[in-house]
């Protein structure tokens, strides 16, 4: 089995189950200065509580391109504060609330001057801003993804569907890493599914109405919204926001994920059943 597929499918089945954020300071926390390019510095802040009082951190950091590494330690915490010393590296850690602001304070030791692990990580799900900030975010990766289409690898997939047009299941790649999905179920239904570092930022699924020959019908179509697993907004068909505290609401975000899991196994095994049935 292909091991990109696999990191995919468990990311999107994890967040199917995961907290939007976890209580005290343990957690993943994120720092993330590449804008829409794939390549450059990301930092992965890793923080566990083994036992009250004692923090313990590892830190990823890498630029693909000049630099690379890993800092962990572990230490008491005090006044919302720790301070971790590894090897020649000593930083400081400030807690708040899913903020962490991270501060050098030895004068060299840590990783490299390309791979700066200072400034603020948001922890993972945890929104930097608000939610209008995020999908302004997410309309320009939508529209970073479909301008460069043409540069991405492609994987296409044959589907039986009723109707006269044949129905399909597309895939794009960049570097091993999915980034839109279309999925033609029938004559009239389309699913798009969009991500970047392999979560789902955005799904469209839309219903074209039957009408007489040579008239193309109108198109209804509900759009999801995504933040690191957690759906942000949805646009029913009329292009109104349904309202998160609505029962369906959390249902119909846990499905489209579910949806985007399944599209990703049919495509691994080659077996369009994965769309129906569960992952």
């Amino acid at each position: 089995m292909n091991i990109k597929n696999v990191g995919q499918i468990l990311l999107i089945l994890a967040a199917l189950t995961r907290p939007a954020w976890a209580a005290g300071p343990e957690g993943e926390y994120l720092q993330d200065r590449r804008d829409l390019v794939e390549l450059g510095f990301k930092a992965t802040l890793t923080v566990r509580q083994p036992s009250p009082g004692l923090i313990q951190v590892e830190l990823a950091a890498a630029n693909p391109a000049l630099c690379g590494g890993v800092l962990s330690g572990k230490a008491r915490l005090r006044n919302g504060q720790v301070e971790i010393k590894d090897g020649e590296c000593v930083f400081r850690l400030h807690f708040a609330g899913d903020v962490v602001r991270l501060k050098q304070i030895s004068p060299g030791g840590c990783l490299t001057e390309q791979c700066s692990v200072g400034g603020e990580y948001i922890r993972r799900g945890a929104l930097a801003g608000t939610v209008e900030e995020a999908i302004k975010n997410i309309r320009r990766h939508y529209a970073h993804i479909n301008s460069n289409l043409d540069s991405y690898d492609q994987e296409k997939m044959a589907l039986p569907v009723s109707g006269k047009q044949p129905g399909g299941l597309s895939a794009c790649y960049f570097m091993g890493h999915v980034k839109k999905i279309s999925l033609v179920r029938a004559e009239n239904l389309l699913e798009e599914y969009y991500f970047w570092d392999d979560d789902l930022i955005f799904s469209f699924k839309q219903k074209k109405d039957g009408s007489p020959a040579g008239r193309p019908g109108e198109a209804e179509e509900d759009r999801y919204y995504f933040h690191q697993g957690r759906m942000i907004r949805w646009l029913d068909k009329k292009k109104n926001s349904v309202p998160s505290a609505r029962p369906e609401y959390e249902a119909a975000g846990r499905a489209v994920l579910n949806d985007a899991a399944r599209c990703i196994k049919a495509l691994e095994t080659k077996n369009p059943r994965w769309l129906s049935d569960g992952p």
